[in-house]
C-alpha cells in the first residue's frame, strides 16, 4: 500500500524508502493536558518504562521529568524542557 502512496504522490526513491521509514512502528503514548499518560503501546513501555506498574498519580511526565533522572536522562534538551514546561505547559501552571 505505501508503495501505491509512493506512486500516487510521485515520489522519488529517496522520498519513497523515508515514506517507508515513517511507516515502522515506533514508541507510542497518549498524553492528556496534564501530561497524564493514559494509554500506551508495548514498544513505549519497552523505552520508558511500564506505565501500568507505576500508581496512576505519578504516571505524568511533568512528575517523571521534573523528579526521576532516570527520565530526565532521556531527553536530549531536558533543562530546556522542563524549564519550558515550568513557564508555559497548561498541566502544570495551572493554567
Amino acid at each position: 500500500m505505501l508503495e501505491a502512496v509512493g506512486r500516487a504522490l510521485r515520489l522519488d526513491p529517496a522520498e519513497r524508502a523515508h515514506l517507508r521509514n515513517l511507516a515502522q512502528p515506533g514508541p507510542a503514548y497518549v498524553c492528556d493536558h496534564l501530561t497524564q499518560v493514559p494509554a500506551w503501546n508495548a514498544l513505549a513501555a519497552a523505552v520508558f518504562g511500564d506505565f501500568g506498574d507505576m500508581p496512576c498519580e505519578r504516571r505524568a511526565f511533568a512528575h517523571l521529568i521534573f523528579l526521576d533522572p532516570r527520565y530526565r536522562a532521556l531527553f536530549a534538551d531536558s533543562r530546556g524542557l522542563t524549564g519550558a514546561g515550568a513557564t508555559h505547559g497548561p498541566g502544570m501552571t495551572g493554567a
